[in-house]
């Protein structure tokens, strides 16, 4: 109910997939999203800068998932518990490389004379 009024009073509504999973709909926008928009985080949840993300099931069981690796844990994983107890996480997983696209090529003809 909290978070219900907390993302109405923000233009979004929660909605329950097929799967049993809640998503996000901000009408003025036309978006929807599975994960939760930043305005409706708690500041623990703003504070997680891991690549985890708490979820509940159908079943309302807590899962997290890897937003990088695509990883699922029905455990609280070490990066996250150590960031919540102060203590220093390990190295987070990281995304891989984004690879940038060639330099595009000049026009004929404007290429510097040689």
């Amino acid at each position: 109910p909290e978070l219900a009024a907390r993302a109405a009073a923000h233009g979004w509504t929660l909605h329950i997939g097929r799967d049993g999973r809640t998503f996000y709909y901000h009408a003025a926008s036309n978006t929807s999203t599975w994960e939760k928009p930043d305005v409706l985080k708690t500041a623990e949840e703003i504070a997680n800068s891991t690549p985890w993300t708490e979820y509940k099931n159908a079943k309302g069981r807590v899962y997290w998932h890897n937003k990088y690796t695509g990883q699922s844990v029905w455990h609280e994983p070490e990066e996250v518990r150590a960031k919540r107890e102060g203590r220093i996480p390990p190295p987070a997983i990281l995304p891989p490389p984004q690879l940038q696209p060639p330099p595009a090529m000049p026009a004929p003809g404007m290429l510097p004379a040689p």
